[in-house]
């Protein structure tokens, strides 16, 4: 089969020799992670970017944007931006593979009849965001959505006995999902815990060197707050390999996310595959991505400092069981099982 993936602009250009190493967003890492499954099981591959230096190797195909309908396509599955559908593929199967939920509005394109009934596939990351995609864009039909669960790279993961911190946590993602709540909850976490650190992994760079107006002054002042917190450690992206280390490292995964709705959460599939248990707020998909091998904070009117409460009273009797309990649940998750789950997909179509 000849696959072809249309992914966002990079915040760094891609090429031969960082391909599947540099830093990328979540939804990007997994589309090329799963290619990579798809490659080994004898497909054609092609992913097309804004920021690129173009290059093949072997059935690899790594190409601009610009020449998107100059390729031959049998499946071309939009992971984002959705924009590119309104253009004519011809008699090509077209399947939007998003990670954006319902709110966002990259979706606004299935507003349009014509091209939300043009699509032969939806494929969502949890049942949560396809039950809440479908409420809001009447024109997809039920019977071309389906979930097929993010998978994981086997190499990255599983505990390997690692010694884990007690006394050190971890934090990944981006900043709008959650990281300024640390401003409340890391103090009353230090109260009790006074000699604790976090490692709080995104890509603060991207705010504290445009501190020019708008949102990312907003982030700037936070990233300028956060830093005079004793034990908080900000830090930049890394590889997947390099942050699967780090997680391993970590007593808990910490995501106290109160804003953005997510429609997984890829960070926290990762730490729960390396054997660090998360402990997240209780919002959208992320109830079906970390289900009871976690711990779930209801936002309640004094949700921070039960939160706070949670990490500080955490057994290592009741870690080692959510840990034990993490690791069984990913298991069936690695992208080996989930590129045959997508190889019978796309042929079915």
């Amino acid at each position: 089969m000849k696959i072809s993936f249309w992914l966002t602009s990079t915040t760094r250009e891609m090429t031969s020799a960082n391909w599947g190493i540099a830093p990328m967003g979540g939804a990007e890492i997994s589309a090329v992670q799963l290619g990579e499954e798809l490659l080994k099981r004898g497909h054609d591959v092609s992913y097309f970017l804004e920021k690129c230096v173009p290059f093949d190797r072997d059935n690899l195909h790594v190409k601009s944007h610009h020449n998107v309908f100059d390729s031959e396509h049998e499946y071309f599955i939009c992971v984002r931006p959705h924009q590119v559908l309104r253009g004519k593929f011809g008699n090509v199967k077209k399947i939007l593979w998003s990670g954006d939920a319902f709110d966002q509005t990259s979706n606004d394109v299935f507003f349009d009849k014509e091209i939300a009934q043009s699509m032969d596939a939806f494929v969502f990351k949890s049942d949560w965001q396809r039950e809440k995609i479908l409420e809001k864009y009447f024109h997809i039909e039920p019977n071309k959505a389906r979930t097929i669960y993010n998978g994981l790279k086997k190499d990255f993961y599983s505990s390997n006995g690692v010694y884990a911190n007690p006394k050190r946590f971890i934090h990944t993602s981006t900043w709008y999902r959650g990281v300024a709540n640390f401003l409340d909850i890391w103090p009353l976490i230090l109260d009790k815990i006074p000699d604790a650190e976090i490692h709080v992994f995104s890509k603060t760079s991207l705010y504290w060197g445009n501190a020019d107006g708008g949102l990312q002054e907003g982030w700037y002042q936070i990233a300028e707050e956060l830093v005079k917190l004793p034990g908080m450690i900000l830090r930049e992206p890394v590889p997947q390999n390099i942050l699967a280390e780090e997680m391993k490292k970590s007593w808990l995964m910490l995501y106290p996310n109160s804003g953005f709705v997510e429609s997984s959460c890829g960070s926290a599939q990762q730490s729960m595959a390396c054997g660090t248990p998360v402990i997240a707020t209780k919002r959208a998909g992320l109830v079906e991505t970390i289900g009871e091998s976690g711990i779930l904070v209801e936002e309640s009117k004094k949700w921070k400092e039960n939160f706070a409460k949670t990490v500080v009273d955490l057994s290592c009797h009741q870690r080692k069981e959510m840990a034990k309990s993490g690791l069984q649940a990913v298991k069936s998750q690695l992208w080996e099982h989930k590129a045959k789950e997508w190889e019978n997909f796309l042929k079915s179509l």
